[in-house]
C-alpha cells in the first residue's frame, strides 16, 4: 500500500476537492468569527467520520488522495468551529443523517 500524491491537472477529482476544502475552510472561519450561523454539529461530525472513511479506502486502493483529503480537512475544520461556536442540537434531521451514516459506514467498512 502506498500514498498516491500524484496531482494530475486534468483531473476532476484535485479540482473539486481543492474548492471543497476552500468552501468548507470559508465556512468554518465564518462560524468562527461568528459572521455565519451555526448549523448542525452532529451532522459534520457524521460527515468527518464518513470522509475519513472514504479517505482511508482510497489510500488503501493506491489512488489519488486529494479529493477526499479536501473533505476530510473541511468537514473537520468546520466540525471543530461547530464544535467551539455552536451549540449541540438533536432532532429528527439528526436521527435521520445518522440512519444514512450508519448504512453507509456499514457499506464501506464491510466492501473493503
Amino acid at each position: 500500500m502506498t500514498l498516491n500524491l500524484s496531482i494530475d491537472l486534468k483531473s476532476t477529482a484535485f479540482w473539486a476537492g481543492v474548492p471543497s476544502a476552500i468552501f468548507l475552510l470559508r465556512y468554518a472561519f465564518h462560524v468562527f468569527t461568528r459572521k455565519a450561523p451555526p448549523t448542525g454539529l452532529a451532522t459534520f461530525i457524521m460527515w468527518s467520520i464518513l470522509d475519513v472513511l472514504l479517505l482511508v479506502n482510497t489510500i488503501r486502493n493506491g489512488q489519488p488522495i486529494w479529493l477526499p483529503f479536501g473533505w476530510v480537512l473541511g468537514a473537520t475544520t468546520a466540525s471543530v468551529a461547530l464544535a467551539i461556536r455552536g451549540s449541540w442540537n438533536w432532532t429528527w434531521r439528526e436521527s435521520l443523517s445518522l440512519i444514512g451514516a450508519a448504512a453507509a459506514a456499514t457499506v464501506s467498512v464491510l466492501m473493503s
